[in-house]
């Protein structure tokens, strides 16, 4: 894999994550008025260990990532071996990672993204307001989350990288996230699918499942 391509899935996934501070912050994600200062975003010492999971690990979700006609996994047995979450802006955003090998805690934070190496698949899905006003209320179980390319309205993004490679298209996707408990961990059912064609007649990736990780840091 040629390191550019690594370098642009890295970066795709660290701005998506920046974007979701900022969005749920009640910033404006394509030009913020201003950016939070890394040094100033402190992780809640409360949140530092490694709970019990509401879904403890390994389990199996149904995985496809693919660009065009090249499809890099076609899957549905994919085993979670590691799945963990960050709590942003005080319980109003998530970030959580699924992934096939150990994620490490050092590598979370709301300004980066676990970095997948050669061979190794992490999913991360991204439950915030994009472009948001004001300081939305904090996500609570029994939400019914819909995908939606709508600024302003809780919704979420999965990004699939294997490797330095980063699939997603959001032509047109649809899908919903449906959580059952949300607290030291987070938990629920995620149905999505994208394609590069607005009537979905070719799907591009899915994602589809009971999920669940543990929220190792909050900010």
């Amino acid at each position: 894999m040629p390191q550019r391509h690594a370098w642009k899935a890295r970066a795709f996934a660290t701005g998506i994550a920046v974007a979701l501070v900022l969005g749920a912050c009640g910033g404006d994600d394509d030009q913020p008025t201003s950016t939070p200062d890394p040094g100033e975003a402190a992780a809640s010492p409360a949140a530092q260990g490694n709970g019990d999971s509401c879904r403890p690990v390994p389990y199996l979700v149904a995985l496809r990532a693919a660009h065009g006609d090249e499809v890099a996994i076609e899957n549905d047995v994919f085993e979670v071996v590691s799945a963990k979450a960050v709590s942003l802006a005080g319980g109003a955003a998530y970030t959580i990672y699924l992934a096939d090998y150990e994620i490490p805690d050092d590598e979370i934070s709301a300004f980066s993204a676990p970095k997948p190496g050669g061979g190794q698949t992490l999913v991360t899905i991204f439950i915030t307001v994009f472009n948001g006003t004001g300081t939305p209320p904090p996500i609570e179980a029994g939400e019914r989350i819909a995908f939606t390319p709508d600024f302003g309205v809780l919704t979420f993004r999965v990004i699939t990288q294997r490797g330095g490679e980063a699939y997603s298209s959001y032509s047109a996707a649809r899908g919903t996230v449906t959580l059952s408990e949300v607290g030291d961990s987070i938990c629920g059912e995620i149905v999505y699918e994208d394609s590069t064609k607005s009537d979905l007649s070719s799907i591009q990736n899915r994602l589809e499942g009971a999920f669940g990780a543990v929220v190792v840091k909050r900010y």
